[in-house]
């Protein structure tokens, strides 16, 4: 069923949801006045997905004039909230880069260098904004664009210099905290596995209430921050562990869910430890 491909594109758009701040300019248009469209057209485009699942449901199916007409108007849409995010990001706004790289990851592209290029501009996006101190940049670009972590490898330059980054982005305040709530799709403490049979749902907002990303403050994006630290490679003294304990408390004490049972493990090394 397309309803499936109108999920695709709406997922993207619970990814472009947060909040705004003080304007900056950009020429004859304000930064923020970019963001505000992109918002904009998420609603609207929202409102007519609606229309196109309850066509799909209904009696005309996918064969009719309006479907085809509000079906297009949903993509034209898609790529106004990403122009207005991309012109907003290359302005200098905080949050933008961050949600453009949401929208981009989600894209299915099959060819192996599009997908190659694609990635790099995700990595490259997340970076900006994590540059600009976003801390859901920075947890971001450390989870998609880490390869020493993505291929479970402990040690070397690349994941240590990562390690210190994000330790980096902890230690100072993010300026961009009336932005938070922001989703995420890679949250360790607070997500929810969950694999939603689409096809079963019978409205338009319980499907997207089944695939929209968790919305984190910015207290558990630090969670995350924490606790994924904590699972990093490092030494095995006992104030190595002790650090790695404090890390997992710290994040608990913000709401995480110790998953991993990582202080239950760590506990036991520092039993043996020297």
């Amino acid at each position: 069923m397309k309803i499936l491909l109108v999920v695709g594109f709406f997922l993207v758009f619970f990814l472009v949801t947060a909040f705004a701040a003080a304007p900056t300019t950009m020429g004859d248009v304000s930064i923020d006045e970019y963001y505000e469209r992109s918002q904009r057209s998420m609603e609207d485009a929202l409102a007519l997905a609606n229309k196109v699942f309850e066509m799909e449901r209904g009696q005309e199916g996918q064969d009719g004039d309006a479907y085809k007409m509000y079906f297009a108007d949903v993509q034209a849409l898609t790529e106004s909230v990403r122009y207005n995010l991309r012109m907003a990001a290359e302005g200098g706004h905080p949050v933008a880069p961050y949600l453009l790289a949401n929208i981009l990851v989600e894209e299915r592209i099959t060819d192996p260098e599009k997908r190659k290029a694609r990635d790099g501009e995700v990595c490259r996006l997340y970076q900006v904004s994590a540059d600009r101190k976003l801390l859901a940049g920075a947890l971001a670009l450390f989870n998609r664009c880490n390869e020493s972590f993505l291929r479970f490898q402990a040690e070397g330059p690349e994941i240590q210099k990562m390690i210190e980054d994000l330790e980096n982005s902890l230690e100072v305040n993010d300026p961009s905290k009336d932005y938070y709530p922001l989703p995420s799709k890679q949250s360790i403490c607070f997500r929810e596995d969950k694999i939603p049979d689409l096809a079963a749902l019978d409205s338009f907002s319980k499907v997207m209430a089944a695939v929209a990303p968790a919305m984190l403050t910015y207290e558990q994006f630090k969670a995350d921050a924490y606790y994924l630290l904590a699972m990093m490679p490092g030494g095995n003294n006992r104030s190595d562990i002790l650090e790695k304990i404090e890390r997992v408390n710290f994040a608990k004490s913000l709401g995480c869910n110790d998953e991993f049972k990582l202080q239950q493990a760590f506990e036991k090394d520092l039993s043996t430890a020297q």
